[in-house]
């Protein structure tokens, strides 16, 4: 199910969309409760930091100067401000009164600390369970406006033992809850519908004020509703647009599918519509096109080749079969004899010159024809050829020129000679009678130039693209005559390539052609190789 493209990008798109929509609308969530319940929280916290402040029972201050003065005893109103018990009754004996000898003598001093009873406590103050019952709390921090949309506050107060002093409303019923001994310290918790702040207040005494979130934990689900409706919306459209985008996404790549699959040897000019590609994809088929281009080409010139190979070698072929046969039809004098064998000496030594220069171009393709590189002189191996071929240029009242300087090269002496050979021969043999064939030879930065020009009728625009193409003629007729086998430009143009060199051709129609032959003045022989396997 997944194996497509299409299929993956649907699924990676719903991963993403899942993940985009879920995180926003997640986040969204927490964000918004998060908020309330720290609104909330605060509100909890203020109150019952109020209650606890309640049960705080501030001491009067020191009397100035930091000790009392002597004189006139300062008068109290409230005896739990001294240091000493506070003086009896008038109707019970008093202290110095002769008629209570109990426990302390007149002039004794009464103990002091926790074994002195006292309803308002040691020294007088007043208990926590006094200040608890007569807390007063605003009804404002309990019972806020209708306006205000908020739901009334409670609260509720512990002993440091854990004994519930006092609740807003009777019978509540809140728990408890161990919170550290130190004052301040505080705790949140939430209880069904219920959110209450924990405080321990002064005195080791527990505040606990709490209020109902209902009303706050129905928006809470009502935006989990519309989260989740608006998001499953989103999904849906997102899913949607996905897989009509994938389709569309996926549409150039069905075209070139079904374009691949219509090319066959057959029907090699099928191409790739680039228009229908303009995404990147058009890099893709204009890549495609361009290998199909070059697959055409190829097929055509095998086929090409293959032609011109069985009809070149049907040529000696045919003359072989037909002399013979014409020699075994009777007795005929020696010198007729001599003749035919003359004839098909001629036409297997042309069969063997095609053969070979397949066999040569046949490994240059397949890499396996190497060089053997040496340091030779350009000039000497130059006019040895141009010797060779004097012969020739009498025949055709042709005049050899040469300019040829010292030049001294890396490469496959063999392998160059041919190169000559094949150049000079065609100046000579395409040239008009009485013409000239000019060669010159001369250095040019790091490469060595030999060039060959002719007189002759030049060559056309059109055919100079296709002259080092295999078996390829501009005069197929004078060619043939002239015993050419449509071989030697591409194997001398093989053979420049073999030694990191270059053969141009340039020519004007009815001006003569101009061969240029580039070689590198120094080449390593790896080089080389690599650049004739290539």
């Amino acid at each position: 199910m997944f194996r497509s493209i299409h299929s993956k990008l649907i699924a990676w798109l719903t991963i993403v969309l899942v993940l985009v929509v879920g995180g926003f609308g997640g986040s969204l969530y927490v964000l918004v409760q998060r908020s309330k319940l720290g609104e909330i929280d605060a509100e909890l916290a203020g109150t019952a930091g109020v209650i606890a402040e309640k049960l705080r029972v501030p001491r009067p201050p020191p009397p100035p100067g930091g000790s009392r003065k002597k004189g006139k005893p300062k008068r109290f109103e409230d005896w739990s401000e001294l240091d000493f018990p506070p003086p009896y009754e008038k109707d019970g004996p008093g202290p110095g009164d002769p008629g209570d000898r109990g426990q302390f003598g007149p002039f004794e001093k009464r103990p002091r600390g926790d074994d002195h009873h006292h309803p308002r406590g040691p020294r007088g103050e007043r208990s926590l369970e006094d200040i608890v019952h007569k807390l007063e709390v605003p009804e404002n921090l309990l019972d806020p406006t209708e306006s205000e949309g908020k739901a009334a506050r409670y609260f509720a107060v512990w002993s440091p033992d854990g004994a519930l002093l006092r609740e807003s409303t009777p019978g509540l019923g809140i728990p408890s809850f161990e919170l550290p001994s130190e004052e301040g310290s505080s705790a949140i918790r939430s209880r069904g519908e219920l959110r209450e702040l924990l405080l321990r207040g002064p005195r080791g005494a527990l505040v606990a004020v709490g209020t109902s979130v209902h009303r706050e934990l129905v928006d809470q689900r009502r935006l989990a509703g519309y989260l989740l409706g608006a998001g499953s919306a989103v999904m849906a459209l997102g899913l949607l647009g996905a897989w009509f985008i994938s389709k569309r996404a996926m549409r150039p790549l069905r075209e070139i599918n079904e374009t691949v699959e219509e090319i066959s040897a057959s029907n090699l000019d099928r191409r790739i519509d680039l228009a229908a590609t303009e995404t990147e994809l058009g890099g893709l088929a204009r890549v495609l096109n361009s290998a199909f281009d070059r697959l055409q080409d190829s097929i055509e010139k095998q086929v090409q080749f293959t032609a011109d190979a069985s009809h070149e070698l049907r040529t000696p072929v045919s003359v072989i079969l037909a002399q013979t046969s014409m020699a075994r039809r009777r007795d005929r004098p020696a010198e007729d004899y001599r003749d035919v064998i003359e004839t098909c000496h001629s036409a297997a030594a042309r069969m063997k010159s095609l053969v070979d220069g397949l066999l040569m171009l046949a490994r240059n393709d397949a890499g396996d024809l190497r060089p053997r590189m040496s340091e030779c002189d350009l000039r000497q191996l130059t006019d040895e050829c141009m010797d060779l071929l004097v012969p020739l240029a009498v025949e055709k009242e042709i005049t050899l020129r040469r300019e040829l300087a010292e030049v001294s090269v890396e490469a496959d002496a063999e392998l160059l000679v041919q190169i000559i050979s094949n150049l000079v021969s065609n100046a000579i043999r395409y040239n008009r009678r009485g013409g000239e064939a000019r060669v010159t030879l001369s250095t040019e930065g790091p490469e060595a130039v030999l060039t060959v020009s002719d007189t002759g009728p030049g060559i056309a625009a059109d055919d100079i693209p296709r002259i080092f193409d295999r078996f390829y003629r501009v005069d197929t007729a004078r060619s043939r005559r002239d015993g050419g086998t449509g071989l030697g430009l591409s194997i001398a143009r093989a053979m420049a390539l073999a030694h990191g060199g270059t053969l141009a051709c340039e020519s004007t129609a009815g001006e003569g052609a101009r061969f240029i032959l580039r070689l590198p003045l120094r080449q390593a022989g790896a080089d080389g190789a690599a650049a004739f396997g290539a």
